[in-house]
Order: C-alpha cells, then structure tokens, then sequence
C-alpha cells in the first residue's frame, strides 16, 4: 500500500484547515474567462485613460530632488560600475553619456519604473533640457554639447521604442497627452533650428512606433484606432489540431469524461490569455492589492484559488474509494501534462488543490494510486516545493528563458517578488533614488514581459469544455473539508 505524500503533518488533519496560501482570500464569482472580459465592475474599461489618469498612476517629483545632479556608483561581482543612486536628472545624464545599446537592461528597467519617482512629464522635460539647455543657440556647437544632443536624441528614441503605447499614446486624444504634446513641439523646434539630422531620426521613429503622421498641424493624427493600448492584445495561442474529436453535449459530461491533454491545454489558453494582457503597471501598482476592480493580476490569482479549491471538491465529492482514487490520478496526470507543455500556474494551481489539507488527509485514497501516478505527483511536488526560495523551479525558469521557450511562469512567485522588494525604501538616506531597488524591480518585470512576449502552441479543444472548464461549480472550504471527514472520517 502506497503512503500520503510526504512533507506534510499529519496532525492537520485535526484541526480547522486554513486559507490557500496564495495570498488573497477566495470567492466564488468568477466571470466567464472564454473571451476574458474584465472583471464585472469595470466601467468602460477598454476606453483609453485621460490625461490626469495616465499622469496620477506616477509620483510628482519634488523640484529640489528632480533637479539634483549627483550619482553613487558601485562596482557588481563581474567587476562592472553600475548606479546605487542618483536623482532623475543624474540617472538620465548617466544614460546620455553612455551607449544606451550596451546598457539597454538598466535602461530598460529605469523606464519601467520612472513613474515610482516622477511623472512622464518630467522626465521628458529634463531629457529634452539636455538637448536644448538654454533658448539661445551656441554656435559653433561645442564637442560636449554635440554629444549630449546626440545622447538626448538616443534616449527619445529608445523610450519611444519602449514605451510609447503607455506613454506617449496613452489617451485617446493625443495631444490630451503632455508627452505627445512636448513631442510633437520638440520636432518643430528641431525643424526649426536647423537640426535636420536629429530631426529625421525622430520623425522616423515616432511613424514607426505610431504608424501615424507627426504633423504637428493635426490635432487628432491618427485618430482613436492609434491607441494600442485601447484593447486587449487578443487570442495569443496557436491552434494545431483538435484533441480527441467527438460531439460533447454541455450538462451531459463530466470531468472524468475529459482526457487529461484537454484539461491541460484549456487551462493554458485561458490562463496564457490572462497573463498575456497584464500590464506592467499592475505590478508596479499593486492592484491585486490596492484596487483589485481594476486588476487582471487580482483576476488571475482568483482564477487559480478557484481552480484549486474545485480540484479538492472534485476528490472529496466521490464517496467511493476508486471513485476519488481514479479523480485523484486524473489530476496528477493534468499537472503533469501542464509540466510538460511548460505551464507552471497551472501545474501549481492543480498542486495547491492536491496539497490541501481537505485532500492531503485521505490516507486511503493516496494509498490506493497506482506507484506511477504517486511518482508523477512526487515529482511535481519535489520540483514546486518552497525550499532555497523554490530553487528547483526557479532555474528551470531561467532555463526557458535562455532557451526561449515559450512558457506560462507561476505568477505567485512574481507577486511573492515582488512584495519582499518593495519593502525597501524607494530612497536611500542622502535622498537620492534607489536605483538598486530599480534593478530588482525592473529584473523581475523584464522577465513577465518576455514570457509574454512568447505564444504558446496548444491544442484546441471543443468549445463545450472550455466553457465548463471557464465555469467551474466551486465548494466552500467548508463545505470540502466536511466532505472530506464524511468520506474518511478520522481515525478510519
């Protein structure tokens, strides 16, 4: 007879269970995630933000400390000089001195998180003041002017290629928007002074990042349609083939009716759909914390208490021993095959629901698997556990990134991240930004930015299942937990 899975103590099973750790408390609403609209109580939500909402998601700068221009330096364990701190305007000097393209990580991750210390229009005002740092021309243009307008000139260019749905078309009337504004009056006075060079370089830029015009004499180029940031970023996987052909009939099936592949692969392209469409200011925001209306992070995290909590409800509900025995196998399998197309929340989720204490008590139903399914579930359990900070599961992380695997990460991590980093200070004691801080936020973003980068390949699977599967009939904690007594009462 085969064991409980190990690491687990067994004198739980006694007491009250306690919420899934997974951060937020569970409910039960769950809207219908097949075309992934928001959730519920979004008004409106695919219309573009106005201007003050798109500047109040930043922090005003306080003019001594943006006008700052000192930086602290230190020396990382590849012997490279990287910042500790500086002000806005020191990083953006470092930045124009400096070849953007060998520097595009540190540079990449300022971007991200600029809006923690100033607002777009700040920055773009101390970027541009590099450019043109007194309203007289200097003729002849000096070496180190030269190069700092070359440099300033880069940096528009790189932000533009970074960031310019957020920033620069991030309402739906452009010029709404200080950024496209001060863009738009930056190009006429380049026109203007004879900077023809930095000016067709630009120009170029924004058509390509903008697909519109940049005549300054239209007040709506482009029109609505040049937000692309007004609608979701739409279906993200590839379809291959359909998984096992046959006429389901919704209400007429059940989950040990589906094969595990389906289940697998319905899970990954409505979770892969959600995790595609969050935005980067989500996390720096914390609004699966602080607004979760308005948060596809909060939606994603429900989805995956949910999915867990119907995982144990669909073990607990069988009263007979091989009833909850082949249930139980079936969803070992489903991690599993969710482990192999690279779908980790999913595998963890389904892992979460398994390792509840609702579940991980039923001592006759685990000794009951097969030794096959017990060393698939051992396997996943060993690969997802906690220890040295989820290690094992972290370089396999690392190891699809370097291989560009196209892959659906636990999101749980990034969230757990995520919050320990925040907890330091944004400053450090001199007042200067905490770049360092920075560094580890931006990393992080940076990583969920590549994942989303990439489409997974699933298989299609027929529309009946994917609605039960987007609709799941959900029990209490409660409600499992007496179920489970009732199925293996104690001592039994």
């Amino acid at each position: 007879m085969n064991s409980p899975p190990m690491g687990r103590d067994s004198s739980l099973e006694d007491h009250e269970p306690n919420p899934l750790a997974t951060g937020l408390q569970f409910r039960t609403e769950l809207p219908d995630l097949k075309l992934l609209p928001l959730p519920p109580d979004i008004k409106d939500s695919t219309s573009s933000p106005t201007q003050e909402e798109s500047e109040g998601a930043a922090t005003k700068a306080d003019p001594e400390t943006l006008a700052r221009d000192e930086t602290i330096f230190y020396t990382d364990s590849q012997n490279k000089k990287r910042i500790k701190g500086g002000s806005i305007t020191s990083i953006v000097s470092y930045f124009l001195t400096h070849d953007i393209e060998e520097s595009t990580s540190d540079f990449r991750k300022f971007l991200i998180c600029y809006r923690k210390f100033c607002t777009p229009a700040e920055l773009w005002m101390v970027v541009t003041k590099k450019f043109f740092p007194t309203d007289k021309d200097e003729s002849p243009e000096s070496p180190q002017l030269k190069e700092q307008r070359k440099g300033a000139i880069s940096f528009i260019m790189y932000w533009l290629d970074f960031c310019a749905a957020q920033d620069f078309f991030s309402v739906r009337e452009k010029f709404a928007n200080p950024l496209w504004k001060g863009l738009q009056m930056f190009l006429v006075k380049l026109r203007i002074k004879g900077h023809k060079q930095h000016y067709e370089q630009l120009v170029k830029k924004v058509q390509q990042n903008s697909n519109v015009g940049v005549s300054a004499n239209s007040s709506n180029a482009g029109g609505d349609d040049a937000n692309p940031d007004s609608d979701y970023r739409g279906v993200v996987w590839g379809i291959t083939q359909t998984l096992f052909p046959r006429s389901l009939v919704p209400g007429e099936f059940v989950f040990l009716d589906l094969h595990a592949q389906e289940v697998a692969h319905s899970l990954t392209i409505t979770e892969h759909n959600l995790f595609k469409n969050i935005r980067v200011k989500e996390f720096l925001e914390k609004t699966w914390i602080k607004d979760t209306s308005r948060s596809l992070v909060y939606l994603m995290v429900n989805r995956f208490n949910h999915v867990a909590f119907w995982v144990a409800g669909q073990i607990v509900q069988n009263s007979s021993l091989s009833g909850r025995k082949a249930v139980l196998e079936r969803f070992i399998a489903i991690a599993d095959t969710c482990y192999q197309i690279h779908n980790y929340n999913s595998a963890m989720e389904i892992l979460a629901g398994l390792s509840m204490t609702s579940v991980s008590r039923l001592k006759k139903t685990w000794g009951a698997l097969s030794s096959s399914s017990l060393n698939d579930f051992k396997k996943l359990e060993d690969f997802m556990k906690p220890v040295k900070n989820y290690q094992d599961y972290r370089a396999k992380i690392q190891e699809c990134k370097s291989k560009n695997i196209a892959t659906l990460p636990w999101i749980g991590i990034y969230l757990k991240d995520l919050t320990f980093i925040d907890e330091n200070d944004d400053y450090l004691s001199g007042g200067l930004i905490n770049f360092e801080k920075i560094d580890m936020l931006g990393g992080i973003i940076e990583e969920v930015e590549f994942f989303q980068g990439q489409d997974l390949v699933c298989k299609e699977v027929e529309e009946p299942i994917v609605q039960f599967l987007n609709n799941l009939n959900v029990l209490t904690e409660k409600e499992v937990y007496d179920l489970s007594l009732k199925q293996e009462p104690r001592g039994s």
